[in-house]
């Protein structure tokens, strides 16, 4: 790289995030002074509809996720509820749109799922969450593009910046550091006592879920929405208590399936039934969601 690019590099870093707050508050500000607080819309799912081969298992799913949610999705077993999930976090759905607000960032709590038994703690904590993935994928999209000298005979300002504000975004949520910022994680659990070079095979199942959830929390603070399938699982409950604590403190969405009754009472603002191939969303917690449905259906005779 060339010393014009070093120089236009220092000059457009420093100034993108002085650029940045400056427009978000004249947007707030805006926003105050017309007395609104609008939420931002993140995700928009209109008439998905998703099959295995011949059987529906989802149609005509419409759902928005604002900013600040905390979506509980529910329903009996084999009802759709992690196909629900996996449609929107992958965007895999055969009819009907899934947009994402742009430049968004997402995250997926897989718990133990997501554990590789043979590899060891330290290994296991230096693997990188989904939230990174995307953000690593453009950064190397674009240093392929910077290898090529043609590149710099086009127009590749607005390139560099692009790749500025990813690089700046990777080291403020942790990407360069994972390992270490997951062990601090990992000791808050209670799980600093292992030797590092410990094989996962010999944790307990427990010890698994408290390992992949100190490695993908790492780096939430940029995240957008998070999606979260069973994340109590193999949990005990000084654990899951930490974790309600950290995802209402989470400023990001969140879309949660889990079978915990207390906990999506804890955590969620809004509920999602599966139910006959369709999501029905109902205001409140889990508790809440069930006065409201009994009330319903009362009312419905």
């Amino acid at each position: 790289m060339g010393w014009m690019m070093w120089r236009w590099w220092i000059k457009h870093t420093k100034a993108n995030n002085t650029i940045t707050h400056a427009i978000q508050f004249m947007r707030g500000a805006q926003r105050r002074i017309n007395g609104e607080h609008m939420a931002r819309q993140l995700i928009n799912i209109e008439g998905v509809d998703r099959s295995f081969g011949p059987v529906d298992v989802l149609v005509d799913i419409n759902l928005l996720v604002q900013d600040g949610d905390r979506i509980g999705i529910v329903g009996h077993n084999g009802a759709g509820k992690t196909t629900l999930l996996n449609t929107i976090s992958e965007q895999s759905q055969d009819v009907g749109e899934i947009d994402y607000a742009p430049g968004i960032r997402i995250a997926y709590l897989t718990q133990i799922r997501d554990i590789d038994s043979d590899s060891t703690i330290e290994e296991e904590l230096g693997r990188k969450g989904r939230q990174f993935q995307e953000l690593e994928e453009e950064i190397a999209a674009i240093e392929a593009q910077m290898a090529d000298p043609a590149f710099y005979d086009g127009d590749w300002e607005g390139v560099m910046e692009r790749y500025s504000e990813l690089q700046q975004t990777l080291g403020a949520s942790g990407g360069g550091n994972v390992a270490s910022i997951a062990k601090s994680t990992l000791a808050r659990l209670g799980l600093d006592k292992h030797p590092m070079d410990m094989k996962v095979s010999k944790l307990s199942g427990g010890e698994k879920a408290k390992l992949a959830l100190a490695r993908q929390l790492v780096g939430l603070a940029g995240v957008d929405v998070m999606f979260l399938d069973e994340p109590t699982n193999h949990l005990d409950i000084e654990t899951t208590e930490w974790l309600e604590a950290f995802l209402k403190d989470f400023k990001g969405a969140q879309l949660i399936v889990s079978h915990d009754r207390y906990f999506l009472d804890q955590v969620c603002t809004r509920i999602v039934e599966v139910d006959n191939l369709r999501a029905w969303p109902w205001k409140g917690n889990y508790s809440q969601f069930l006065r409201q449905k009994v009330a319903t259906e009362a009312a419905l005779g």
